[in-house]
């Protein structure tokens, strides 16, 4: 038995027990920023993962998604640690990472103080900027357009999520790079870095996802080393802003100061929730809607305390996207020019300062 252990800026951590070796190679990609052995008594998610097409074994409870990824599972809270057992095919571990793993560390994360967001971030000068928006919004894009045209004093953050603490702080959560079709559409340059296969996986997935209307989503998963070798990964910053992606019939970009208003947090808690759905319902599945009042009504309180919290120090705005495609070049360009002067906001111009 191997076991992988990932420790999240001693916020939270993730220990990975398998003899499958798919899995570990998975896992070992995924987090391999964060391989660092866990400090005792740390808030962590355990995995014990067996490979089994079917039968799976008694007391679990059996889950299928888009009929290619079959598991079963049975999953266990304590006081400062998620155990889930798992079993499962091949296909099925991106599932198990989706729906398991990571919403459980986003749970533990929460009741040490630490919000995970869900959004891409990038830094400059030690300002992090946070982009955030419903699926499909464009948070990876935008991210990458900065690094692709702000220079290399912009660093990596995050592609995905970003973990943000009182202060206000924000900490990378790098895993690879989650690329579609339409995005590298967008990002110039990009596709001529990607093997003829990668190439192929985009196409045939981005068809896929068009003519199932988004019902099948399968990124290409990337080293963000191999799209950005001119640019290091910052692990920590202090947030300069939260900008909110909306696209909208618009010409040009736009950026519209906000409000951290009890709409605006419930807007952002409601996108959070939205990507912890498959997690809710497997919970569910195990202990029913009691668990609703247990375990995740407590939580997303926690999360709306942390959201209220972060936005009376950090400015929020809200980018608004044209929703035809322009030039990538000029919209790279406009981008930072209309963002990079949101890292230079003085402690004046930030609430509750």
């Amino acid at each position: 038995m191997s076991i992988l252990t990932f420790n999240f800026h001693q916020i939270a951590g993730v220990q990975i027990e398998s003899e499958d070796s798919g899995l570990l190679e998975f896992f070992e990609a995924e987090y391999r920023p964060s391989s660092s052995p866990l400090v005792q008594d740390m808030n962590k998610v355990s995995l014990n993962w067996s490979k089994s097409n079917w039968p799976f074994a008694a007391g679990y409870r059996i889950q299928l998604h888009k009929c290619l990824a079959r598991w079963a599972y049975k999953i266990t809270f304590h006081e400062n640690a998620i155990h889930i057992d798992a079993i499962g095919n091949q296909t099925a571990v991106p599932m198990v990472h989706h729906m398991l793993v990571h919403p459980s560390l986003r749970y533990l994360c929460a009741r040490k103080d630490a919000l995970m967001l869900h959004g891409s971030a990038v830094v400059l000068n030690g300002k992090s900027l946070v982009f955030t928006g419903v699926g499909g919004a464009g948070k990876t894009t935008i991210s990458s357009l900065i690094l692709r045209y702000g220079g290399t004093d912009w660093n990596l953050h995050a592609d995905d999520y970003v973990f943000l603490t009182h202060g206000p702080k924000s900490f990378s959560y790098m895993t690879r790079s989650h690329l579609y079709r339409d995005q590298v559409r967008w990002m110039l340059g990009i596709r001529d870095l990607l093997s003829s296969k990668e190439r192929l996986h985009l196409e045939f997935f981005g068809r896929l996802r068009e003519i199932t209307r988004d019902q099948i989503k399968w990124p290409l998963r990337i080293e963000p080393s191999r799209l950005w070798p001119e640019h290091t990964i910052s692990p920590q910053a202090d947030l300069a802003a939260i900008i909110i992606l909306s696209r909208d019939k618009v010409d040009q970009l736009s950026l519209e100061k906000l409000d951290a208003s009890d709409g605006i947090v419930q807007e952002l808690l409601q996108m959070n929730f939205y990507e912890a759905r498959h997690f809710i319902k497997l919970v569910k599945k195990t202990f029913g809607d009691a668990i609703l009042v247990d375990k995740l009504a407590p939580w997303k309180q926690r999360e709306s305390d942390l959201l209220n919290r972060i936005l009376q120090q950090a400015p929020l705005f809200r980018l608004n996207l044209p929703l035809h495609e322009t030039s990538g070049d000029r919209f790279g360009k406009d981008l930072v020019h209309i963002l990079k002067p949101l890292t230079n906001l003085s402690t004046e111009n930030r609430p509750n300062a």
